[in-house]
């Protein structure tokens, strides 16, 4: 993983993050 470094992956990571905060916020 550490050799093989994708930034696409990082994007999604960041898009998922970014999701699960503005879901938390929507259902709290």
């Amino acid at each position: 993983m550490a050799a093989k470094k994708q930034p696409g992956w990082l994007h999604v990571a960041i898009s998922w993050g970014a999701s699960i905060v503005i879901v938390g916020a929507l259902f709290k």
